[in-house]
Parts: structure tokens; sequence; C-alpha cells
């Protein structure tokens, strides 16, 4: 079963939420667990193209809520370095915009593989990560 599969499921029950950790604290340790993975979005419409030269594997990336965005108010923007890379695929945005709304969690993005003679809506792959206390 996929994580994001499996993360719907959780929600459906109304357990999911109360499963995901708070923001960590600084005194104890946290191992960062993927829960979603794809490819940006929309690299066309932004600076996503030409940021691809700039970036590399592992470089991260914020993830920015766009409520009032008026082709999805369960948008996801993705930046790097301030600039809008792109989007979190929409067939796939639902629930981690709730999540992210409540602030149900820690949630970071890093980019993963950069495929540049790809067609833009598979060039970058990016992943979404919670973290978790290891102390508990």
């Amino acid at each position: 079963m996929q994580r994001f599969e499996f993360l719907k499921k959780l929600m459906a029950l109304g357990a999911g939420i109360g499963m995901l950790p708070l923001q960590p604290s600084r005194d104890t340790q946290h191992q960062k667990i993927k829960i979603y993975g794809n490819y940006v979005r929309g690299v066309v419409y932004t600076d996503g193209m030409i940021l691809m030269n700039v970036m590399s594997p592992g470089d991260q990336l914020e993830l920015v809520r766009e409520p009032k965005n008026k082709y999805d108010p369960c948008a996801i923007a993705l930046t790097y370095s301030v600039q809008k890379l792109g989007y979190v695929p929409a067939e796939d945005n639902a629930i981690l915009s709730r999540m992210m709304d409540i602030k149900a969690g820690l949630f970071k993005a890093c980019i993963e593989k950069i495929y540049r003679d790809a067609p833009s809506w598979q060039a970058i792959e990016f992943g979404v990560y919670s973290y978790s206390n290891l102390n508990s």
C-alpha cells in the first residue's frame, strides 16, 4: 500500500491526525518519515525549468498553502529559495492541505531527483516528510 493511500485511510477513520507528530522540541531526536512523493506539477508556468539548473537532489523545498488559489482551493505551492517552483499535484493535495491547515504536524519537502531530459511534468521528483520523535 502506498503511503498516501495509507494516510487517506487513516484520515477517513479519523485516526490519522492524532497519530502525526507535532512540532519537534529542540531537546529530542527526530526521524524524518516520507509520507508522499511525486513530480512537481506546473513547472512550465513558473521559473521551474530555469531553477532546475541550480537545484540538486536533497535541496529543501517549502510547502506553501494557497487556499485562495482560483483553480484549486487545496493548492500547495512548492518554492525553492522563495521562488515558486510548481505545485503538489492537484489529484493528491486534499489531505495534505487539510493537515497543513490545522497544523497537524511538521511537514517538509525536498528534491529527490531531477530529470533534465524528461517532459516538464516528470522533470523534478520531490518527497514530503513528517518528523517523528525517536524518544517517545
